[in-house]
């Protein structure tokens, strides 16, 4: 095997390592339209903010951001402490799956 097919393997080994933190153990992460369509599935049944920001794994100043957000473009709701998606909100989430699909891996 040449040398710069070796070095050009350990490069792209090196690059590999790099792009992975301890804590992700390889799994990819989140981007915002992702964790929108989190919390707005989390959500369809109405959940509290506290259930919510655990299990969208979201800090407290991540969330108060994106639920401000998705209250004010209408796909999320607030109603006496409980939070739910909206039809508008459910429809974004039928809409960003069936995109998904699409997108190769």
């Amino acid at each position: 095997m040449p040398v710069e097919e070796t070095l050009e393997e350990e490069s792209l080994l090196i690059n590999k390592k790099l792009n992975e933190t301890p804590f992700m153990n390889g799994a990819k992460r989140r981007d915002r339209h992702d964790i929108v369509v989190d919390i707005l599935k989390t959500a369809r049944g109405g959940i509290k903010k506290t259930n919510l920001m655990h299990k969208a794994k979201l800090s407290h100043t991540q969330l108060k951001l994106y639920l401000y957000v998705l209250n004010e473009n209408g796909l999320l709701e607030n109603s006496n402490g409980l939070f739910k998606t909206t039809m508008k909100g459910q429809k974004f989430v039928k809409v960003f799956e069936s995109l998904d699909l699409l997108v190769l891996p």
